[in-house]
């Protein structure tokens, strides 16, 4: 699946919310530098906005791995509960729980694998 990316944030929006991932603390790390929240941010939406699984995020993206582990800690912490509650206000609500919904069903489904039978044969 190929799909195009484009902004969904408008840089009055980011101005917005920033200030919430900005609460985050710095882990200082070695390697490459880290991703920007806001592109992070933008990828959560557009795979929620899409219905999209992690991994078919497009490219020219934050990894996926990096926005899905952000998500998750960004979740865990209520902060994309905030984001999305400041930009979207009731329907913010109804957007977590479609990707929680989402994320739980892919949790639960056997994989083919387990089973032993090859995608073919499924």
């Amino acid at each position: 699946m190929n799909m195009k990316f484009e902004s969904v944030l408008t840089d009055e929006q980011w101005t917005r919310v920033s200030q919430i991932f900005e609460r985050e603390p710095k882990v200082e790390t070695r390697g490459r530098p880290g991703y920007h929240n806001r592109d992070v941010f933008e990828c959560v939406l557009w795979v929620i906005s899409n219905g999209a699984p992690w991994s078919a995020l497009p490219t020219r993206t934050p990894d996926f791995r990096t926005c899905h582990r952000r998500f998750k800690i960004w979740s865990r912490r209520g902060l994309l509960d905030e984001a999305l509650a400041q930009l979207f206000g009731k329907s913010a609500e109804t957007m977590l729980q479609s990707i929680k919904a989402r994320s739980r069903l892919r949790q639960q489904a056997p994989s083919a694998r387990q089973h032993g039978q090859s995608l073919e044969a499924a």
